[in-house]
């Protein structure tokens, strides 16, 4: 086989890996945003403790447009897909609603206009990730609603073999992270503040809820949690 060829029918991760995130953007958006969500550009980001995030109008085209960035952490991918990933990708996309159509809350905070709307797509929000959990606060997930709207788009996009083809094999897994956030958290040390801009080093430390900002972006500093 000559090296042309070899280049052709190799894998291409990056095409596998991006195509299948947008494709599940298109579906969550059609079936439970009405299609409301602009298309926006995925980035995927290893940061403890942090499963995603949206950033508003963070990226601009030649001709003047200006997109949406949503943030993945690629250490949560081999999680269970349904209650992982795509979860986590639709709890991103109800922040992106919720500057769209609603009221955030002050720096990424989930009140409780995200928590209905987390409801009315099949999404319970949880602190805990589990029932009885808080369903406002800094820190909050979520399970999936069975037979809700958000279980019935995975089960038809995952019926169409979606799937994630390029998993982490790095050691910085999940695991690993909840159990340094819970060592960290018993130790009282500071959680630590950074910028959502793709390249920007700016990061502070300070007391959890603190308001900080990135003093170059003019962009709410995220803590190092889920969003």
């Amino acid at each position: 086989m000559s090296e042309r060829s070899s280049l052709n029918t190799a894998p291409r991760p990056t095409n596998e890996t991006y195509g299948p995130l947008q494709r599940a953007y298109e579906v969550l958006n059609r079936r439970l945003f009405d299609e409301e969500l602009p298309n926006c550009r995925f980035v995927l980001k290893r940061r403890r403790n942090c499963q995603g995030y949206f950033v508003p109008g963070c990226i601009g085209r030649m001709d003047g447009r200006k997109a949406d960035e949503i943030v993945l952490n690629p250490a949560y991918f081999d999680a269970e897909i349904e209650a992982g990933v795509l979860a986590t990708l639709a709890h991103v996309m109800t922040h992106a609603w919720q500057f769209y159509e609603g009221t955030p809350g002050r720096r990424g905070y989930h009140n409780l206009e995200w928590a209905e709307k987390m409801r009315e797509i099949g999404l319970q929000p949880s602190d805990t990730g589990k029932p009885g959990g808080m369903e406002t606060g800094d820190r909050v997930q979520q399970y999936v609603v069975p037979g809700g709207k958000f279980d019935s788009a995975v089960k038809a996009l995952l019926a169409n073999q979606w799937d994630i083809v390029w998993r982490d094999v790095v050691s910085d897994t999940p695991e690993t992270q909840r159990t340094t956030e819970a060592s960290t958290s018993k130790s009282g040390h500071r959680p630590r503040f950074d910028c959502p801009i793709t390249g920007c080093n700016v990061r502070a430390w300070a007391k959890h809820g603190a308001a900080l900002d990135c003093g170059v972006h003019k962009t709410p500093l995220i803590p190092d949690a889920i969003k």
